[in-house]
């Protein structure tokens, strides 16, 4: 266990966006570092928005998240999963007609009710092709059988990676009102996803055979993010995800990530009038922050520190030193946030010996991303004072008192009866 019994700010720096020289079309946006969580640029991040079909984003996490590695399990899509409306029905119902219902002219696979497809091929289905009834028969699987109990939990897990101003109606993003997102929050929820081997595995495929099925032949689902199709006027070779959106009220959208040289970005675009913003919008914004230099600070040099701890009993402070420095690595526009503080061994007795760890100095965000630390070790013995020594012999005859009292009492008692008598 660790005591945190100091807190240093030694970073506080402000986002250096204007560092990266873009116009975006998009109405809203954000960049940030996948492995970090540092925002690199931002556009209106946390303003409200219809999400569309990034949307699957976050159905394909949390069913990956419940369904484990069952990749394999056949699921039977039952009707009401594929169920359609048009877009006319839902608007002049004023959006009360079942959200789940796939809209008439979306995107979607072609299931038919009754038929039995992997899970797997599911989740391809789901990403690549961004099929609408694909992601209802996941939903209904993993919510056993309600879409709707899927749903809930599925707020409720985004709501504890930190997205607060998001909610979710439905599994495949058609829109209804209260069916809304900010680029901030669909970026925390990429981030989570991309940490998943097979949602990675399966966002970078640009296109998968679906087996034959008790309904249909086989047939080939082909990748709806151009930023990773060989060939298209979009491909950016450091492309690794994610997934395209599009609606009437939504516009396009767009969540996307890239890798260059160990470092991963995360990408989110919402509302841009025409499809072509959003892949130019991503390629802008991963070309500029690719092209960052590297920076390093020193954090602490090696030798002694400046902070102490003071150890009831102690003759004097415990004072510290580290072995080695510690120094902070980041890329231009990355450090904002980042500080460093101490935290002191729990539980430190006397004495105290000369390179005893007693602490570390940390660095990083918060203390669920810690980026790195040094062991704070003591520069010399420390032993108990004078006086600590003198009330531990006392604590030790304590124990003993009770019987020097009866006697001291039993004297008294003797030397006054003695006299009595004489």
């Amino acid at each position: 266990m660790k005591s945190y019994l100091a807190l240093f700010f030694l970073i506080v720096s402000v986002p250096l966006f204007g560092d990266l020289n873009v116009t975006l079309h998009s109405d809203a946006a954000i960049l940030i570092n996948a492995d970090t969580g540092a925002i690199i640029y931002e556009k209106n991040a946390h303003d409200s928005h219809y999400p569309a079909s990034i949307t699957k984003v976050a159905t394909a996490l949390y069913a990956l998240e419940k369904q484990g590695g069952r990749m394999d399990e056949v699921v039977t899509a039952n009707r009401s999963s594929v169920a359609s409306v048009t877009e006319r029905q839902r608007h002049n119902s004023n959006y009360s007609i079942n959200p789940h219902w796939i809209e008439v002219g979306g995107s979607h696979i072609g299931i038919k009710a009754g038929e039995k497809l992997p899970f797997e091929a599911l989740l391809y289905g789901l990403l690549l092709a961004s099929g609408n009834d694909a992601a209802n028969v996941i939903a209904q699987h993993v919510g056993q059988g309600s879409i709707d109990r899927f749903v809930d939990g599925m707020n409720q897990y985004v709501s504890r990676l930190g997205c607060k101003n998001t909610h979710f109606v439905c599994v495949h993003g058609h829109h209804h009102p209260d069916h809304v997102t900010t680029a901030y929050d669909m970026s925390l929820i990429a981030q989570k996803a991309m940490k998943n081997s097979q949602f990675r595995k399966i966002v970078v495929t640009e296109k998968f055979r679906r087996p034959e099925t008790n309904k249909q032949n086989p047939v080939t689902l082909v990748q709806t993010n151009k930023l990773i199709r060989k060939g298209s006027q979009f491909y950016y070779d450091k492309a690794i995800g994610i997934k395209t959106g599009h609606g009437s009220h939504a516009k396009d959208t767009l969540v996307a990530a890239a890798e260059y040289q160990g470092r991963t970005l995360i990408a989110v675009m919402l509302h841009a009038n025409k499809r072509r913003h959003i892949f130019e919008d991503a390629t802008q914004l991963f070309d500029a922050a690719f092209k960052q230099p590297k920076m390093a600070m020193t954090v602490a040099e090696a030798g002694p520190q400046k902070y102490s701890i003071k150890i009831p009993g102690a003759s004097r402070p415990v004072r510290t030193y580290i072995d080695e420095p510690l120094r902070f690595e980041y890329h231009r526009g990355e450090e904002s946030g980042v500080k460093a503080w101490i935290t002191w061994e729990e539980g430190l007795t006397l004495p105290v010996q000369k390179g005893q760890k007693v602490g570390e100095v940390v660095l990083g965000r918060d203390n669920h991303h810690v980026l790195m630390k040094a062991d704070l070790k003591s520069a010399e013995q420390v032993a108990q004072s004078l006086w600590e020594d003198i009330k531990r012999s006392y604590q030790e005859f304590t124990p003993y008192s009770h019987i020097f009292l009866g006697l001291l009492i039993f004297w008294i008692v003797f030397k006054l009866v003695a006299r009595l008598i004489r």
